[in-house]
């Protein structure tokens, strides 16, 4: 949450955003919202996977889901739901 609050550039979040570092095998460590994976429609949810199996995949990033009840989940619900870490900056 440091890293989210800084602004600094190894921190992406949003839909779009965490894709394309995803896509660029620079997510070291996915943050999904638990209400993001359990509430979402098929088509959110299926993208969401992709997100997930490209980090994992490619980057050899970790997933976490943090549960929205904690500060940090609600956090990254405000951010869209999903934020990453990543290893380097993408542009």
């Amino acid at each position: 949450m440091k890293r989210l609050g800084k602004g600094e550039p190894n921190v992406t979040y949003g839909f779009d955003e965490v894709e394309k570092a995803a896509n660029f095998g620079a997510v070291e460590e996915l943050l999904i919202a638990d209400t993001m994976v359990r509430d979402s429609e098929d088509e959110k949810r299926m993208r969401i996977d992709r997100i997930m199996n490209t980090v994992e995949e490619m980057g050899k990033g970790a997933t976490m889901i943090v549960s929205t009840e904690s500060e940090a989940g609600s956090k990254i619900l405000a951010l869209g739901g999903i934020a990453a870490l990543l290893r380097f900056p993408v542009q």
